[in-house]
């Protein structure tokens, strides 16, 4: 069974897809089941999120540890859309995410700061 997440954690109609060679049915109650798995439907309080900044704030430091607090919950915020989902395993080093998200996140901007910072230089002489 491979069972794929995708578009926004809310929206029931494609909350989920599923794949299987059963064809006895099973199918249409594990994508009934996995679609509950991931609706917030009777608990929106529970779903929540931090934004980029806050993520990637002091070299990914919330990456530094696993352990939960209430200064790490209270970074995130009730929210009714999560754009992006990060996931991540706690063997690489933090710094690594940091890299990784930063790259993904922040390569054309910076693409764009170098090749103004090189032209400015150029005119400059």
């Amino acid at each position: 069974v491979v069972v794929e997440a995708v578009g926004d954690v809310n929206d029931k109609a494609g909350a989920a897809t599923q794949t299987t060679t059963n064809s006895s049915g099973l199918g249409q109650e594990l994508e009934g089941a996995v679609q509950e798995l991931l609706s917030f439907d009777g608990a929106e309080q529970l779903l929540r999120s931090a934004p980029l900044d806050v993520v990637l704030a002091g070299g990914g430091r919330i990456f530094a540890s696993s352990r939960g607090t209430e200064e790490t919950y209270s970074l995130s915020s009730e929210t009714d859309h999560i754009g992006y989902f990060i996931s991540h395993n706690w063997t690489v080093h933090r710094v690594i995410k940091f890299l990784a998200l930063a790259f993904k996140f922040n390569l054309k901007d910076a693409l764009a700061v170098c090749i103004l910072i090189i032209l400015l230089c150029l005119a400059t002489g």
